[in-house]
């Protein structure tokens, strides 16, 4: 068939059609630009302090030594939720005693805000923070509301993407536009912050939905070296005209809802354009309707005052379009054969990991030092150079190698942040533009480079798949900012760290510069490696952990409900009923929907059966039974596998093999307990205490007459009078930041992990024996771990651990091809290196949760885990493409997380906390300073009840 530039070319590059285009599609962007980002001041933190009501008896000089001092930046500043007592201080007021002179005010009894806040004016009048109170112990609320949006921004990329391929780009693009200004109009209503966070995700559903749509439109009109044009200095920089346009609004309506109003009006000027924006000639021939897109070229034509063809588009030469039009594409078409899915895995880490970087410094900018106003308007500018360099790296220098090399100019700079001297600041605020410059303009490349790479039958959707990637970055990029308030340098290392890893992963892309717009998969598929069906060996693998990261998340809420026991023998039974029932599929389809059953109940009761251990034994028998207990018996399953699969080749036969020995466990229901400490939290002290008794009788020891006395376990009984939930493990900065550093750290160790694991197939050798030594090195692994955690500090072991196992991986590319029982042996230690984490990981965060959610937060790590459970064997999957890749991502990810785990607070030496009061006294995390009946609770802690109950 005539190539459809071709069969268009007589319209030229740059004529009055393609202007009007241009223009009108770029400046639609415009909105985008003032939403995206407007968090940034609808949700502004000011400066506060709490509130000392006008009516209390106090004098001058006591009102004003009310607010204690805290450490905040290296400097002593007033205390942003806490202040004394005020009934102590009318009494020094009322005798006359003077505070500091006559009375330290460090010895003074504190509490939390109980009559609100003061807030600063001097940056905001108002903003969603202080209107709804967000701050303190509800501040989470306020990075919760900009990822909420970017969760709206994820489900409209992904619904857009579909829809727009399905019911055509300009439908959808109005659609999105409307969806976005209406719901912005609304939100000027808010009632309260759960109203306008509902709101702000419906506007998030709309938002860059209708850039994708625009861009997509855009690219399929325009010429070839037009739609670069188009891409940077067109849609980025209008998109940067709307973000400078903000700080501007802000600066003079400082009230969040007027200046909501005043950024929502705009979206009511691009209702004309519906008339004025044609639909997408390529998508009407992709869908078969050549009348439809005739009329449009030959409108074209006559704008540009050029005659067109008598015939455009001639049915015999369309045929090879026709089938195409007839299929349905779906979104497995994105990974139908390993060359597409390698593209499309590798687009996915690379959007995702990119917009963590840009949507962290974005949201960032309130935190530098200087004006916050101008500190915006200096990140939205400096996107302008980058888009420019965009352009001309992409009209100049092959895809790949711009991409890779803007990337590591942004990470390399970023990281480079933590060495400035605290007194530079200007130079810090100099290196953060710098890094937003590189990874600007590294985005604006992105759009380019992953359109060039799909065919128009499935363009549309790529691309929302691949902003879906994105979403997922932009919805962790909050977090990232909000890690700041622990350790100011944190989030740049994470982020540059980031940053320098895509930059390499961007270098094993195929090129796409000059070659034409595939239109058929037939086209795309020049780098066809495999048969059509492969894709599917590593989806249902990760199908598997899929369930098991339902099971996980699923789990931990229920065994916190009902009970360890209970949901470890539930989970106990899913495994292996389904595990049965798998032996009797008749497709590759109900294998992999039971197989996700299956996941449910793995790993999960995995979890719980180690929560329960944890809970029941004694802290130095507990970590024993971490390592040398639960996991080196995972290791013997695990080195029976290969045994069981060298003698019995069958497939199903082996699945019945490894289903029976599930059914062993039924005997255990009668002789494991249930966790003492969960009974007590949740007040059911004579079950408890029947445990113990029943224990003591076990180990031949005499029970004391009187083991739990509720008037001493009163803490522990009105703390399983409150229901808790996930919510929880976000509900204090303290404990929030603990949960995001668990969170990364589990999925990037468990990338590792199994990562490794499921690779040894591809080792050089015998695949039974590789399998075998693979499960082999987990048990010096697991005895090294208990080892450290016996006598270091957890922190620093698993640092350590984690950099051994990295650094060998990313030393695998060095070693020659012949010597492959060389790589064998560095997969094994580096396999070794991250064993030892994974053990370690499990002690760790157990001891850092209070009892009343440990099985939630050991549960949402598992989670995290879960997920890159998923993504691991699609890094193996990699390997065809490049067979060091999988071992440079992976490499590189694991010596990011041992730099991440420094970070962590310790908990070695110290007992298990009970309640969440306790674990915000864990050492290593900035704490509001405690109130005497704190200081209660923290002895309370070093001496808790049930442990005295239990010490018999």
């Amino acid at each position: 068939m005539r190539d459809y530039d071709a069969a268009t070319a007589f319209l030229g590059e740059w004529g009055r059609f393609q202007r009007l285009v241009f223009f009108l599609l770029s400046a639609s962007i415009i909105p985008n630009g003032f939403n995206g980002m407007s968090a940034v001041f609808l949700a502004g933190t000011p400066e506060h302090r709490c509130a000392v009501p006008r009516g209390a008896n106090l004098s001058s000089e006591w009102r004003n030594a009310s607010i204690p001092l805290e450490l905040r930046g290296g400097r002593e500043a007033p205390s942003r939720c806490r202040r004394y007592r005020l009934a102590a201080l009318a009494n020094f007021s009322a005798l006359g005693l003077r505070p500091g002179s006559d009375v330290e005010l460090e010895a003074l009894e504190q509490e939390p805000c109980l009559d609100g806040w003061e807030y600063s004016r001097d940056v905001y009048s108002s903003t969603i923070v202080t209107e709804w109170n967000l701050v303190c112990e509800d501040d989470w609320k306020a990075p919760l509301t900009t990822s909420l949006f970017f969760v709206g921004v994820l489900i409209g990329s992904f619904i857009s993407g579909q829809l727009s391929d399905r019911f055509g780009r300009k439908s959808i693009l109005f659609l999105t536009m409307a969806v976005q200004t209406g719901f912005s109009f609304l939100q000027i209503f808010s009632t309260s912050w759960e109203m306008f966070t509902v709101l702000f995700l419906i506007v998030g559903m709309g938002q860059i939905s209708n850039y994708v749509v625009a861009f997509i439109l855009g690219t399929e009109i325009l010429g070839k070296s037009v739609r670069i044009l188009f891409s940077t200095l067109g849609v980025c920089i209008f998109f940067a005209f709307g973000y400078m346009l903000l700080p501007l609004f802000a600066y003079f309506i400082r009230d969040w809802r007027m200046l909501l109003l005043a950024l929502t009006v705009p979206g009511l000027f691009c209702i004309p354009l519906w008339w004025v924006i044609p639909e997408s000639p390529r998508w009407l021939i992709s869908q078969g309707r050549y009348k439809e897109a005739e009329v449009i070229i030959r409108k074209a034509a006559k704008i540009n005052g050029i005659a067109a063809p008598a015939v455009l588009f001639d049915t015999a030469e369309m045929q090879d379009s026709k089938p195409q039009q007839q299929q349905k594409a779906i979104l497995l078409d994105l990974f139908r054969t390993r060359n597409i899915a390698t593209i499309t895995i590798m687009s996915l880490l690379l959007w995702f990991f990119t917009s963590v970087g840009y949507f962290g410094l974005s949201l960032s900018t309130p935190d530098w030092h200087g004006n916050a106003y101008l500190n915006c308007f200096l990140s939205a500018v400096i996107e302008v150079p980058a888009y420019v360099i965009a352009w001309l790296l992409l009209r100049s220098l092959p895809r790949r190698y711009s991409l890779s090399g803007i990337l590591f100019l942004g990470g390399s700079v970023v990281l480079f942040i933590q060495l400035v001297p605290a007194d530079l600041n200007v130079l810090s605020v100099g290196l953060v533009m710098l890094g937003k410059f590189g990874i600007t303009a590294a985005f604006s490349m992105l759009y380019v480079y992953n359109v060039e790479l799909y065919p128009t039958l499935v363009r549309n959707m790529a691309v929302g798949a691949t902003s879906t990637a994105s979403r997922l970055g932009s919805i962790i990029a909050p977090y990232f900012v909000y890690l700041g308030a622990y350790d100011r340098f944190l989030p740049y290392i994470l982020m540059g760290s980031l940053t320098v890893l895509i930059g390499i992963l961007t270098l094993f892309l195929p090129e796409s510069y000059g070659n034409p717009l595939p239109e058929s998969f037939e086209q795309m598929l020049k780098w066809n490696l495999v048969c059509d069906n492969d894709w599917k060996g590593p989806l249902s693998t990760s199908l598997f952990f899929v369930g098991v990261l339902l099971g996980s998340f699923i789990s931990g809420q229920l065994s916190d409900k009902f009970g360890r026991k209970n949901v470890l023998f539930a989970t106990l039974a899913m495994q292996t009923g389904f595990s049965f029932i798998q032996v009797f599929s008749t497709s590759w389809e109900m294998f992999s929907v039971l197989f996700v059953l299956v996941g449910m109940g793995q790993i999960s009761n995995y979890v719980a059966a180690f929560v329960l251990g944890t809970e029941i034994l004694g802290k130095s028998i507990r970590v024993v039974f971490c390592t040398l207990g639960v996991c080196i018996f995972y290791a013997f399953g695990y080195m029976l596998l290969p045994l069981f699969a060298y003698f019995i080749r069958a497939w199903r036969m082996l699945l019945l093999a490894l289903t029976l020995p599930g059914l062993l466990c039924i005997p255990l229901w009668w002789v494991i307990p249930e966790s003492p400490r969960w009974l007590i939290s949740q007040g059911r002290f004579q079950e408890a205490e029947d445990i113990l008794r029943k224990a003591a009788k076990t180990n031949g020891i005499t029970a004391p007459d009187v083991i739990l006395d509720p008037s001493e376990l009163q803490d522990v009984n009105s703390q399983k009078q409150q229901t808790y939930t996930i919510l929880d493990l976000m509900r204090t900065r303290n404990i929030l930041t603990i949960t995001i550093m668990s969170v990364l750290l589990w999925m990037i160790i468990s990338v590792g992990y199994f990562g490794l694991s499921l690779d040894t197939p591809n080792l050089h050798g015998d695949v039974y024996v590789n399998c075998f030594l693979s499960a082999v090195i987990e048990v010096p692994a697991y005895v090294i771990s208990w080892v450290l955690l016996r006598n270091l500090p957890r922190r620093y072991s698993m640092a350590a651990a984690l950099f051994l196992g990295g650094c060998v991986l990313l030393f695998i590319q060095l070693v020659p091809s012949h010597l492959r029982a060389l790589s064998i042996l560095l997969v094994m230690v580096g396999k070794f290196g991250i064993t030892s984490a994974f053990s370690m990981v499990y002690v760790y965060t157990a001891e850092l949760y209070p009892t009343v959610v440990r099985n939630m937060g050991v549960g949402a790590s598992s989670m995290a885990s879960r997920l890159g459970s998923i993504l691991s064997p699609y890094f193996v999957y990699l390997g065809a493409y490049d067979r060091f890749l999988p071992y440079i991502l992976m490499g590189s990810l694991t010596v990011l997380s041992g730099i991440l785990t420094l970070f962590l607070p310790e908990s070695y030496g110290m007992p298990l906390p009970d309640t969440i009061d306790q674990m915000l006294l864990v050492k290593g995390l900035e704490y509001r300073p405690p109130s005497s009946s704190t200081r209660d609770s923290k002895e309370e802690e070093e001496n808790p009840e049930i442990l005295k109950s239990t010490a018999f």
